[in-house]
């Protein structure tokens, strides 16, 4: 349950399941992907006129293969 202002939201069991079926100690960030766009589009509904996207950015250096996600939520 998140409290903010006085104000108790209860997460659906399916934002919820998505969490629980994540390793809390995973070290393989891409598991948290779909966790993470479920509660956006939760909170952020398509039919308020929200959209949620995740980018995708890869790094600059030849070193690494590593690459960064966000998620930018957009209304129309």
């Amino acid at each position: 349950m998140l409290v903010t202002n006085n104000v108790k939201m209860t997460w659906p069991h399916s934002v919820i399941s998505q969490f629980e079926a994540v390793d809390p100690n995973t070290m393989v960030e891409t598991e948290w992907y779909s966790p993470y766009k479920m509660l956006l589009t939760h909170v952020f509904k398509s039919e308020d006129g929200f959209g949620v996207a995740p980018q995708y950015s890869l790094y600059e250096s030849l070193e690494s293969i590593d690459f960064t996600t966000i998620y930018i939520v957009q209304r129309n």
